[in-house]
């Protein structure tokens, strides 16, 4: 999990506080705030993964406009981590509509 340096959140236009996102994986719930730190948990390329989020107001019915903004370090070795920021970085946009 160590490689993923950074997660960025919006829904509608409103950035999630990354305290209240938690990336999910193997029903394993882990803070953003910890992401970086973690070197014994792997992510495989096929594997689910989620992001779950709070929020202080309930979200109405209907569709949402969901943007992830994910920065990853090239160093992929599973057992180091890039804590120096020495590796470059990749940088990824995905956008969704959501239905709730």
């Amino acid at each position: 999990m160590g490689w993923l340096c950074e997660i960025n959140l919006t829904i509608d236009g409103t950035l999630i506080p990354k305290e209240d996102i938690f990336f999910e994986i193997r029903e394993q719930w882990i803070g953003l705030a910890q992401m970086h730190t973690i070197k014994d948990i792997y992510w495989y390329i096929m594997e689910e993964a989620r992001l779950n989020f709070r929020v202080k107001t309930e979200l109405a019915p209907g569709a949402h406009n969901v943007e992830c903004k994910l920065t990853a370090s090239t160093l992929e070795v599973a057992t180091q981590l890039d804590l120096t920021e020495k590796w470059p970085r990749r940088h990824q946009i995905i956008t969704q509509t959501a239905f709730l």
